[in-house]
């Protein structure tokens, strides 16, 4: 591609929030649609041929529809080899760039996004499962300094969710950041464990995507994948999107990704479970991105042991601010405005 090319592509597109429909679409009518989807084969055997998806998409534009592009990549469960396979690795390198640059340019201003994976959130299940992966799953734990005695089952699957987004960001390290990529998770089982969300969720380790969830039972930002959401929908039934309305005043400061002790979370989980019965809105914040996002908090709810010096200095400028820190322990750390999550719900319930 030319310079000239390259910073055309740079361009952010901007995509409203979207009604997205993911159903076998060949050009009828759908009023209660923004968008369509249109999948691509990408996997290990294709000929990456995809004139017939190029018309469609043709009509899809010409009809006044946005565009989700599904490229199937086999990720993770049909892959052939281990993920430690080069060979493997740059054939699905080049699905994604021969879709760069062939119909991502040609209508890279009505695309809603590039979709890469659709499946379940728990990626252990389909991980293939090498003999290189349990010396990296030890030397995982050695790094995030886990003992033996504080080995929880979820450990297992955070590393492999680890394993997995990481592969998936070096996919897509050739693609601008200024088309969207989706990761389509499936949420149902966990959907009835919140610790079990608040760490397979954590919006650190999702940096470079968008997400699509279902079955989920925390206001993670997310478009709807079967249920509508402000953000937006993906389904095949007709649905209108929720009213938008302003962001909660009450927020859950998740901990930072280096934090991976359940310990870290089971303060939180309790806080949840408290706003949840209160039927309390609230948002979930990532630590590293409190700054940008504590307008309009007026109370944000952390946990003291998962702190380290720029985790404090940021909670100070949310108190200089105006904002009231709660402790989920009831450890106060001498910030200037701060109270205890028992007095936390003792106000709100007034």
């Amino acid at each position: 591609m030319t310079d000239e090319d390259n910073n055309a592509i740079e361009e952010q597109i901007i995509v409203p929030s979207l009604r997205i429909y993911e159903g076998d679409w060949t050009g009828q009518q759908l009023p209660d649609f923004d968008a369509v989807t249109i999948t691509l084969d990408g996997g290990l055997d294709s000929d990456l041929d995809w004139q017939n998806q190029r018309k469609l998409a043709e009509k899809a534009t010409k009809a006044g529809y946005w565009i989700l592009w599904n490229i199937e990549l086999g990720l993770f469960e049909h892959l052939v080899h281990s993920l430690e396979i080069q060979s493997q690795f740059l054939s699905l390198s080049l699905a994604v760039e021969h879709f760069r640059d062939t119909l991502w340019k040609e209508f890279k201003d009505k695309t809603a996004g590039l979709s890469i994976y659709r499946g379940r959130a728990n990626f252990s299940e389909q991980l293939r499962w090498d003999p290189i992966h349990t010396e990296q799953l030890n030397e995982w734990l050695k790094e995030a300094g886990i003992s033996h005695q504080e080995l929880h089952p979820l450990h297992k699957i955070l590393f492999c969710r680890d394993v997995c987004v990481q592969y998936m960001t070096l996919l897509v390290s050739r693609i601008p950041d200024s088309l969207p990529i989706y990761l389509f998770l499936d949420i149902s089982p966990f959907a009835k464990s919140v610790l079990a969300q608040l760490l397979v969720l954590n919006p650190e380790k999702f940096e470079r995507f968008s997400l699509a969830l279902c079955s989920h039972t925390l206001p993670f930002p997310s478009l709807g994948w079967g249920r509508a959401s402000p953000i937006g929908y993906a389904g095949v039934d007709n649905t209108t999107l929720p009213f938008p309305v302003e962001p909660a005043a009450i927020a859950i400061c998740i901990p930072p990704s280096r934090c991976y002790l359940p310990s870290h979370y089971a303060c939180l989980e309790e806080a949840v479970k408290q706003l949840q019965a209160l039927e309390l809105p609230f948002r979930l914040i990532a630590e590293s991105e409190l700054i940008s996002q504590w307008h309009g908090l007026d109370y944000l709810i952390y946990c003291p042991d998962s702190l380290d010096v720029t985790g404090k200095r940021k909670l100070q400028g949310f108190c200089a601010a105006g904002g009231t820190a709660v402790s989920s322990t009831g450890q106060l750390i001498g910030l200037a405005h701060e109270i205890t999550l028992s007095a936390f719900i003792t106000i709100v319930n007034k």
